[in-house]
């Protein structure tokens, strides 16, 4: 791949047409001024306009040699592209780009409404959305796969999922103000189809678009003259569609139907604003529990029932007698069964449970942190932060400060 490329050249050049020939993923090597030394693309030209418009090149040559790991990047019409440096000593010299990838099938019109918006030319779009047609449809679970093999080509080493960097787009300035853009009824097709998937799978590294189903709920959509009602009914549908997708990916029904309803009962309680928490919340909620069931996949019936129980009763003072009633054993021996199986105390089982719960209310409510604490059955609203700072690492009041997210 020229001599340019001084680094696992032989083993770049193989993963570069391996890649290409199995699924047709691309590789494109740039040099730190932008200048290609290399691509496998076959549509180079009609691609690189992707690259720079949405201001992946800039940002992977801006922010990749920050760290020796991957960047997993999106751009305007949500393809996806992984950036890593190649480094000589202390310096970036080069950056290795695969992609473009869609993570789950787009719609013609969707693609045409995102390229009308770019003002391209008419001959220019019906040539790029020839092109689109060309690019590979990949689960999320199997371009990891491609992007460890690329860490490895790179360093000969292995790489953690966890390790993977997500482009963050607040710090891409756009070139100018743009007012909002209307609602898109096709483009949230894709969107809610891409956190389906998510959940089905319990991709944990994904980055969170849930916060995008704000926008399924626009004000302008039904015009029943109750935004608020037709927001929460909207966001109600939308649970009852992630619970549906947990239970494919393999959770126990009986946990995902507690947590539809512990979730419609916190929409219930939203202000408008709320919502948007409420829906990134459960999201995730939903996907670390298919990833912790598909991590553990031997719990027995009664661990699942035990892990039922507590989620339908978050707002109960909960004792591990009445758990162990409800699933016919005696504390003492669910105790350690649950702790065979799962690593963790009961105790901490529930106490982590009802955190995740009062994470709920603090982004989606005007609760107090006492009327939460009281509505947890915490002897004190001490006692309640204390235990919330071990279980997410900072204050209820931090937490609800940051928008929810550790400071």
């Amino acid at each position: 791949m020229d001599n340019v490329l001084t680094i696992a050249e032989e083993r770049l050049n193989l993963f570069a047409h391996m890649a290409n020939s199995a699924c047709g993923l691309s590789l494109w090597c740039f040099g730190m001024k932008k200048q290609l030394y290399t691509c496998t693309c076959p549509a180079e030209k009609e691609f690189r306009l992707f690259l720079d418009l949405g201001q992946c090149l800039d940002y992977a040559i801006a922010h990749g040699p920050e760290s020796h790991a991957p960047i997993l990047m999106s751009d305007p019409i949500g393809m996806l592209w992984v950036a890593e440096c190649v480094w000589h000593g202390d310096d970036a010299s080069y950056l290795v780009i695969l992609g473009p990838v869609f993570d789950a099938a787009a719609s013609l019109q969707t693609l045409q409404n995102c390229l009308r918006g770019m003002n391209l030319s008419v001959s220019l779009t019906a040539t790029i959305m020839e092109k689109l047609e060309q690019v590979p449809i990949l689960p999320l679970s199997t371009l990891h796969q491609y992007i460890k093999m690329l860490h490895w080509v790179l360093y000969e080493e292995t790489l953690d999922v966890g390790s993977i960097r997500l482009q963050n787009r607040s710090n891409i300035i756009p070139d100018k103000e743009e007012s909002p853009s209307p609602w898109d009824p096709d483009r949230a097709r894709v969107v809610e189809a891409q956190i389906m998937q998510r959940i089905r799978e319990g991709d944990i590294y994904y980055p969170d678009n849930s916060k995008g189903m704000g926008r399924f709920a626009d004000k302008d959509s039904y015009n029943l003259g109750n935004p608020l009602r037709e927001s929460k009914d909207t966001a109600i549908i939308f649970t009852a569609l992630c619970a549906r997708a947990a239970m494919e990916g393999g959770l126990s029904p009986r946990i995902a139907k507690q947590l539809e309803v512990q979730y419609i009962r916190a929409i219930e309680q939203c202000t408008d604003v709320g919502l948007i928490e409420v829906n990134s919340a459960m999201v995730s909620d939903f996907v670390h529990r298919v990833h912790d069931c598909r991590m553990n996949p031997a719990l027995s019936d009664a661990v699942q029932e035990i892990c039922a129980y507590v989620h339908s009763h978050l707002t109960d003072n909960i004792l591990l007698d009445d758990i162990a009633a409800a699933v016919g054993y005696t504390s003492y021996y669910l105790t350690k069964k649950f702790y065979r199986e799962t690593g963790q105390r009961m105790t901490d089982y529930i106490n982590h449970a009802k955190i995740q719960y009062a994470c709920v209310q603090l982004t989606g409510t005007d609760k107090t942190l006492q009327q939460i604490s009281e509505e947890l059955h915490y002897s004190s609203r001490s006692y309640f932060t204390a235990v919330f700072r071990k279980v997410i690492g900072c204050s209820p009041t931090e937490y609800r400060n940051n928008g929810g997210n550790k400071p």
